[in-house]
């Protein structure tokens, strides 16, 4: 199995098609991908019993952007970039997969924009 990860990526090209319980977020080119496949750099710390991915400078202007677009096509959908007093993060709840994932030396992730949930407008983001 493999993957696709996007290097730039066209806003214009970012779809959103609303099934019953969720909104799928497509990216359509020359072929449409499920979600917004992308990597991003920074450092994992683990939280709480959670994992908070502190990410770069430059991955939080794509997310950011990502985020935004979203934002004004579902205006009601949770920012899924969170702050506090150390940066800006990606928030991961422990599991299996992430904690076999998410290690204190990781400082990239390949990750999927895969969907929003209309029952908490919360964004689904896998770690691929």
């Amino acid at each position: 199995m493999s993957h696709l990860v996007l290097k730039d990526i066209d806003y214009d090209k970012i779809n959103i098609k609303e099934s019953l319980n969720k909104y799928r977020i497509q990216y359509k080119d020359f072929f449409t991908i499920k979600g917004i496949p992308i990597n991003c750099k920074g450092e994992v710390i683990f939280y709480n019993g959670n994992y908070k991915f502190y990410i770069d400078e430059e991955s939080y202007k794509l997310l950011y952007n990502i985020q935004s677009i979203l934002k004004y096509k579902i205006n009601i959908i949770k920012d899924f970039i969170k702050t506090d007093k150390k940066g800006n993060y990606l928030y991961f709840t422990e599991n299996y997969y992430t904690t076999s994932r998410l290690k204190s030396n990781t400082t990239d992730l390949y990750l999927n924009i895969k969907y929003i949930n209309k029952n908490n407008y919360n964004t689904i983001i896998h770690i691929i």
